[in-house]
């Protein structure tokens, strides 16, 4: 998917999280981008895939930039079956 803040002009940071079952964290990256209203397909991709034991139940996606209109855009947002 690609993400980026809703309603800001500015740079901004983005973490994404694998999540088990209960709730834990199993791992997480940050992606940093510059937010426009240009809509030409340039926020950032971002996207995890599990692999063997470490499969994943969530993904929790958090804005880390500081603003007064906290809020992520998302776009198209795929799924797909695990290769086995």
């Amino acid at each position: 998917m690609q993400v980026q803040p809703g309603s800001l002009i500015a740079a901004f940071t983005i973490r994404i999280e694998a999540l088990d079952v209960q709730g834990a964290a199993l791992g997480f990256f940050d992606v940093s981008g510059m937010s426009t209203n240009a809509e030409d397909n340039s926020a950032p991709f971002v996207g995890i895939r599990g692999a063997g034991a470490a499969s994943f139940d969530k993904v929790r996606i958090t804005n880390l930039t500081m603003m007064s209109f906290p809020g992520i855009a998302i776009n198209q947002v795929d799924f797909t079956a695990a290769a086995r």
